[in-house]
């Protein structure tokens, strides 16, 4: 990955009316440009020495009671299937799909399975490769028609087998035939004819904010967290999704140096109620934690924090207990089919 990250960086506070430059105990390198900040400290000649810094995080708390869940529900996370270029995962995913509708795994597996009320794909379903994404101007030739409908075909008879027998939300990735700009809106229905005569199939934006059995869960296919890696010393995808989780914003470098669409009165990307899971998706490993906030009058809420892998790369997904919020990754290479 390509960063724009220099010894002399500075930060500078800027607010409608002015600009000061900062010192003192403040980590240029673990902040970009968009955070929303309040900072204690005194002026010093042209610069503002921080004393304290404190961040706006989630303006509420998520509002919902949980449902007795006896069994518990769990909801599955997977992204980057990149089916353009899985050549070596077409096995991997029919494992996974089968593994998903029951005719794969022991019978705990399976009697677990059927107690799962989402499938989220989130994004990266038909391509994703980043690193052929690396700015040279290149001749290029357009790829034959066939191999596009064969994988689109393939994509669509993967989301009919999942759909079938589960709720499936599809969300687009940066390289999924979708806008570019931020929210990207969700992949067009006709593309996946089959898929898409089931009831059970729902397009979603990305990023995107959903409910499941009163759980609230946020999340996005990756972009911002790969935008704020370029700026900043964030290199770990963990740390990153918790520092926007404690900005209280989804994507701070919006419209800055990730493409968004324009808002004048209302900003999507802010998180106004907590959500009780909060994911990145497209990585190149899993990760996971959970973290609790404390809100206005002392009022706390655990959030579970999750970096989802790219099947592509891992072959695995992500199960996260709806009750609990235990979460655990399920691999599916063949010759390890280890959790």
């Amino acid at each position: 990955m390509v960063r724009f990250v220099d010894e002399k960086d500075e930060l500078i506070l800027e607010d409608d009316v002015q600009r000061i430059r900062l010192c003192g105990d403040i980590d240029v390198h673990s902040l970009v440009t968009g955070v929303v900040v309040a900072l204690l400290g005194r002026v010093s000649s042209d610069r503002f020495n921080v004393e304290k810094v404190c961040y706006s995080g989630p303006m509420s708390p998520s509002g919902l009671t949980l449902k007795a869940q006896d069994p518990e529900r769990y909801l599955v996370i997977v992204s980057g299937f990149e089916l353009a270029h899985a050549s070596d995962s077409l096995l991997p995913l029919k494992m996974f799909t089968d593994w998903v509708t029951g005719w794969l795994g022991d019978p705990s597996d399976q009697h677990r399975n059927s107690r799962i009320a989402l499938v989220l794909i989130a994004g990266n379903l038909l391509r994703g490769i980043s690193e052929s994404k690396d700015g040279k101007i290149i001749n290029t030739h357009v790829e034959n028609s066939s191999d596009v409908f064969t994988t689109v075909k393939t994509a669509d008879d993967i989301l009919a087998d999942l759909a079938e027998t589960v709720h499936v939300e599809l969300m687009p990735g940066e390289f999924d035939p979708s806008n570019l700009m931020l929210p990207q809106q969700p992949l067009h229905y006709k593309m996946f004819p089959s898929a898409s005569s089931f009831s059970s199939l729902h397009g979603a934006t990305n990023p995107h904010s959903f409910e499941v059995e009163n759980r609230l869960v946020i999340g996005s296919s990756g972009q911002s967290i790969d935008d704020i890696g370029r700026y900043s010393n964030l290199q770990d995808p963990l740390e990153a999704l918790e520092s926007t989780f404690r900005w209280g914003h989804i994507c701070p470098t919006c419209p800055d140096t990730l493409p968004s669409y324009p808002y004048f009165d209302d900003d999507p990307f802010v998180i106004d109620r907590q959500p009780d899971i909060y994911f990145s998706a497209n990585h190149d490993q899993y990760q996971s934690k959970m973290i609790s906030y404390t809100h206005e009058g002392g009022v706390k809420q655990d959030v579970r924090l999750v970096v989802v892998p790219s099947f592509n790369k891992t072959k695995s997904c992500v199960v996260v207990g709806l009750s609990s919020l235990k979460c655990e990754r399920v691999s599916f290479n063949v010759g390890n089919l280890s959790r």
